[in-house]
């Protein structure tokens, strides 16, 4: 509780560092100022938390993050302690969300409030920010609840960004890595150095189905909803400073200088030096339907990006879940 509540008093005076320059922003609520509600929709390993990364250096920008990873307990205190020094605004809608959810224990799901929740989240405010969202991955139910997300994106007026990463065969290979060394993919000492991934055909053939199947969901998400910006992984890879600064334009924002030079990519080269036994696997993917495909993603992100070491770790990403969008550079 005390972290918690050291916490909410540091979000009260939001400390924004950009090139080490520090700049206070006031806890007082700024009256009539406009605010742009957004969700960020994506998939494990698709570039999500370096794009969080940057666009936090915004100081008009809160972004919670995952917000469907704390547990309800953990999301009501934060209801209970941190509102105590947010806006009006965001004290009714956390006492609402109290309410809603009063009945609820940690056994509950997250179908059980999503829709409390995220009216809760995007209402988070100290007065000062004019663009407010969180990140909603694609796996923590957002695919059973699609046609009703669509419906609420509509009906509150959200700005929705779509972060897709079209080669699923990396994509893959990048979440097998996670799952086999947890932690690695986030760590600032990660290289092309770790242990081969031991990933069979059947399990890549798992991952582009349920990969196929988001996309579908991806199309008919920006079909619906009209404030809706989709960007690729390729496309933040390459271009990460303008594709950040389309993504203030999309969110209403004035512009403000993106950092990017602090990340490390680690999945450069061949594949097959990242899979075990590849040419095996490859042999039997290639008698599949995606076989075609296969062949194309080999070939890509096999070169670091022209803007930068631009890369899905940096130093910043272990720490930004715990910090809740208090914005920190890397010091070394």
């Amino acid at each position: 509780m005390r972290t918690l509540l050291g916490f909410c008093i540091a979000t009260a005076v939001v400390a924004v560092w950009d090139n080490n320059a520090q700049t206070a922003l006031s806890a007082e609520s700024t009256q009539g100022a406009k605010r742009v509600k957004y969700a960020v929709l994506s998939s494990q390993r698709s570039g999500s938390g370096w794009f969080r990364t940057m666009i936090q250096c915004h100081p008009k920008l809160w972004d919670s993050g995952e917000i469907f990873r704390l547990d309800l307990e953990f999301l009501k205190t934060r209801a209970e302690v941190c509102t105590k020094f947010m806006d009006q605004d965001s004290i009714d809608h956390a006492n609402q969300f109290l309410q809603d959810t009063a009945h609820l224990g940690n056994n509950s799901t997250r179908m059980d409030y999503w829709k409390n929740l995220l009216d809760f989240m995007s209402h988070w405010n100290n007065g000062n920010f004019e663009a407010v969202g969180f990140k909603w991955m694609m796996n923590q139910c957002l695919v059973d609840v699609v046609p009703e997300a669509i419906d609420y994106f509509k009906k509150e007026d959200f700005r929705v960004i779509i972060l897709d990463r079209e080669n699923y065969l990396r994509q893959a290979i990048s979440v097998e890595a996670l799952k086999q060394a947890p932690g690695s993919a986030h760590e600032s000492s990660a290289t092309t150095e770790r242990p081969k991934v031991d990933i069979d055909a059947d399990t890549f053939l798992r991952f582009f189905e349920v990969r196929s199947n988001t996309e579908a969901n991806y199309k008919l998400i920006e079909s619906k909803v009209n404030n809706t910006m989709r960007i690729s992984y390729s496309q933040l890879m390459e271009n990460p400073a303008s594709t950040v600064h389309d993504v203030f334009t999309f969110l209403d924002l004035e512009q403000t200088p993106v950092k990017t030079d602090d990340f490390v990519k680690t999945h450069v080269g061949a594949v097959g030096d990242y899979v075990k036994d590849w040419e095996k696997v490859r042999a039997q993917l290639m008698k599949t339907e995606w076989a075609d495909k296969v062949k194309e993603w080999e070939v890509e992100e096999t070169s670091q990006s022209s803007e930068g070491a631009a890369s899905l770790i940096s130093v910043e990403s272990t720490v930004s879940g715990f910090c809740w969008g208090i914005h920190m550079k890397n010091q070394h």
